[in-house]
């Protein structure tokens, strides 16, 4: 792709980005994706045969276009063209200028640099800047921008036309970037283009816009292109009963707030391969991909294939996958960052790297479970801890504390004991029962600082006192533990190992936890002289 194309930047980066990642996980599912690439590739090739059998070569003309010539505007050319015409349209800035381009078979380029196609307050049939009626049409190095229409369906390229095929092209601050409508025979096919802000003033209008809405196409297909800063609506929104969707960067960006990254509703036969996939922390959602949530006309066919995709949230929750329609979903290859269930549904998740979400807990249980033949024992011992005993500088005062720093340490104190305990449940019920041990540490409230820490420990005393009561049927027993002692791990100092007990002292205690009777679960324990005996934290 030339540098100087537009979103040739970005595209350089997806390629360089997804391709080693791509390698790498392709060793282990390689006939599966050959698979996936031969069905692509039939498909472009079929394409391409039915377009090439249907274009007038031996009449076609080039139309030239621009300060100079003979057609000033492109719209001069939409009026005169005839099939299979090349136009090239010299670059520079088109205000108002809009079309409606009736014939088939038509390449319509810029050259010389970039051409912009600004909407000023002016669209073609109050549809777009473009509305292309033709058959079988190329769109190459054209930006477009401004379109804003009564119906707040206002696009840069409105297609109704069979067969659309864009490259190189930029859709900016329109209220669709390409809007497609329904067509059965169809195919709408994207590469190496950017799509930014589009969107409507859902405040004022409670409509939303979407970077590229497709109606019901035959197939559609989006290639190495960056779609970003979608607000309200959907970067990517299509009904066709086909999506292959491969090595595009599909994100919010800064000021972005989607509610969906993608959406399918429809369902149909989709595949989503080699993307990058990143949340804003301003999403309107919380849902990466949303696939078959239509309450009517589904399509017959409801396969999605998400295989070799980098996920990231960074919303404050969220679902990377929303499967709602019944059929089949495959999740392989995909690595996930970020807090948030890996799928919503019922689907076929294999070889996925998972890191900070909740989906990688609920794996790593199953992973135990599968390798162990089950599990008997939890004990929820990750947390951040002041250790002001080390010596180190005592956490901040509320009011001077950063919110940030706050959440940290409840999630991983509280939240990580609450994800612990869900998931391990399951896999001891299937065992007729099992033990769950809460780690309990004091810490009083002067001199001040151990605030937050203090709100989750007495937090999972209560937790634990409650799960108890939930499993008590199920012969789990669930316990809270105190150390007792301010201990001094591998990571204290030096000084701190000198003058506080090391880990050791403990013995055998989470040993005996593992043995303790139901008619302790509930309450709060503690090692003494070899055995566990009833506790009753007290602060400090």
């Amino acid at each position: 792709m030339p540098a100087d194309q537009p979103g040739a930047e970005k595209a350089q980066r997806i390629e360089k980005t997804t391709v080693p990642v791509a390698i790498i996980l392709m060793q282990r599912q390689y006939a599966y994706l050959r698979r996936i690439s031969r069905f692509c590739r039939y498909s472009t090739l079929i394409a391409a045969f039915i377009i090439s059998a249907v274009s007038p070569v031996c009449d076609a003309r080039v139309l030239e276009v621009g300060p100079g010539k003979t057609l000033r505007a492109p719209s001069a050319a939409a009026e005169i063209a005839r099939n299979g015409d090349i136009i090239e349209i010299t670059a520079g800035v088109y205000r108002g200028d809009v079309a409606i381009w009736r014939a088939s078979n038509l390449t319509i380029r810029g050259v010389g640099g970039r051409v912009h196609m600004e909407s000023a307050g002016k669209t073609a049939g109050r549809k777009a800047i473009w509305v292309i009626a033709g058959d079988n049409t190329l769109v190459e190095n054209i930006n477009f921008s401004g379109a804003v229409v009564p119906d707040h369906n206002g696009a840069g390229i409105r297609q109704e036309g069979t067969n659309l095929t864009v490259r190189h092209c930029v859709f900016r601050d329109n209220e669709m970037g390409i809007l497609a409508g329904r067509n059965p025979r169809g195919e709408i096919r994207v590469e190496h283009s950017e799509f930014f802000a589009n969107t409507v003033d859902y405040e004022r209008w409670r409509e939303p816009g979407h970077n590229i809405y497709i109606g019901r196409q035959k197939r559609f297909i989006a290639r190495f292109n960056w779609f970003h800063g979608a607000v309200a609506g959907h970067n990517i929104k299509s009904r066709a009963v086909t999506n292959i969707i491969q090595y595009n960067l599909i994100e919010d960006g800064p000021a972005g707030q989607s509610s969906y990254l993608i959406d399918i509703p429809n369902g149909g036969r989709s595949i989503l391969v080699g993307n990058i996939f990143r949340k804003g922390a301003k999403a309107a959602g919380m849902i990466s991909i949303n696939f078959g949530s239509a309450t009517h006309a589904l399509h017959p066919s409801q396969n999605l294939f998400v295989v070799n995709n980098s996920f990231h949230n960074g919303y404050i929750d969220g679902i990377f996958i929303r499967r709602v329609s019944s059929g089949r979903t495959v999740v392989i290859n995909n690595v996930f960052r970020g807090t948030g269930s890996l799928l919503s549904g019922v689907g076929d998740i294999r070889n996925n790297i998972l890191s900070g979400t909740r989906g990688a807990v609920k794996s790593a249980f199953a992973t135990v479970a599968g390798k162990l033949g089950g599990i008997d024992i939890l004990v929820n011992n990750a947390g951040i801890v002041p250790h002001f005993r080390w010596g180190l500088t005592r956490w901040p005062h509320v009011e001077d504390m950063p919110e940030d720093f706050w959440d940290r340490v409840i999630r991983t104190n509280l939240y990580g004991t609450f994800l612990g305990t869900k998931h391990a449940i399951p896999h001891m019920k299937a065992r007729g029962g099992g033990h769950i041990v809460n780690l309990f540490g004091g810490g009083g409230p002067t001199p001040p600082g151990a605030l937050a820490y203090m709100v989750t420990k007495n937090g999972i005393r209560t937790f634990t006192r409650y799960v108890a009561e939930e499993v008590r049927d199920d012969n789990i027993c669930v316990v809270t533990f105190s150390p007792r002692y301010a201990i001094a791990t591998e990571d204290a100092s030096d000084e701190a190992k000198s003058r506080m007990p090391a880990p050791d002292v403990l013995e055998n205690a989470f040993v005996l936890a593992a043995q303790l009777s139901m008619e302790t679960s509930g309450t709060c324990v503690a090692h003494e002289d070899g055995k566990l005996v009833p506790e009753h934290p007290m602060e400090g």
